[in-house]
């Protein structure tokens, strides 16, 4: 998205749509109709320019690294592994101001506890949803396929804000 869609033109769809989340939803959607040679055409060009990202920052790139790599490879039914301490990163950033900026939707982590069990990570205050850190991560970031492996009280709540908007 940096490579075609200036910061300021995001801003700017941030405010039409009321999150940088949903705005960044809708120019994912937009971009993923362009043809897969386009698009790799783009990455290839770019591969060595440096987009800054404002607000998030390095981390910001390396959670959208981390996350986006589960958003490709999962519906093309590849398994991948990231290492742990990478997601203990993720995890320990989501529940930062800057990760508000984009990362995480609205209003998803009120109320909430969350608690990683392969990994020793905890965050928030409330009503209990346990799992794997990666699928805490993606449930975190506003994606529904990390629900499949979550559990506890929470889940409900969160899987209604998820699928709800």
């Amino acid at each position: 998205m940096p490579l075609v869609v200036p910061p300021h033109r995001v801003a700017l769809r941030a405010l039409r749509c009321g999150s940088v989340h949903a705005a960044s939803s809708q120019i994912a959607a937009e971009l993923g109709c362009r043809p897969g040679q386009e698009l790799t055409g783009l990455l290839r060009h770019n591969a060595d320019r440096v987009v800054p990202s404002p607000g998030v920052g390095p981390m910001g790139q390396f959670v959208d690294g981390c996350i986006h790599l589960y958003d490709a490879a999962l519906p093309l039914g590849h398994e991948v592994e990231l290492p742990m301490g990478d997601w203990e990163l993720v995890l320990s950033w989501l529940p930062s101001r800057a990760a508000r900026l984009g990362h995480v939707p609205r209003g998803l982590h009120a109320g909430v506890a969350w608690n990683a069990t392969d990994c020793p990570w905890q965050w928030g205050a409330g009503a209990l949803v346990e799992g794997p850190a990666a699928s805490l991560a993606l449930t975190m970031t506003g994606r529904a396929v990390g629900l499949a492996t979550l559990s506890g009280p929470g889940l409900a709540t969160v899987r209604h804000r998820l699928l709800t908007g």
